[in-house]
């Protein structure tokens, strides 16, 4: 559906939440919340400054946080693209095995 509309799907390697704007906000409201935590906090008294800082935070931190994230993939797209150009074979008909041999050896090893 997303390609027949002009659109790529691309999916976010697991385990990556700073490449996920909204874990990025969550880190965020949960800063807030925890920083007014005391001895004397109550479960509903943590409802209710999630609920106000929710409320309080700003667009341009949300925006920011998407930003973020997008600069992140792009960079992480080029690098992929520039790892994909170096799969070709050396110009100088060496494999990549031959090109590399020795380069994971241990000094005790050589």
């Amino acid at each position: 559906m997303a390609r027949a509309r002009g659109h790529d799907v691309v999916y976010t390697p697991p385990h990556h939440s700073d490449l996920q704007p909204i874990e990025l906000v969550w880190s965020k409201v949960k800063g807030d919340v925890g920083e007014q935590y005391t001895v004397d906090t109550s479960f509903d008294d943590v409802r209710t400054r999630l609920a106000d800082t929710f409320d309080a935070l700003p667009q341009a931190v949300i925006w920011n946080c998407v930003e973020h994230c997008d600069s992140l993939l792009r960079e992480m797209y080029q690098l992929l693209l520039s790892n994909e150009d170096d799969d070709d074979p050396p110009a100088d008909g060496s494999s990549s095995d031959e090109a590399s041999e020795g380069s994971c050896s241990s000094d005790s090893e050589s």
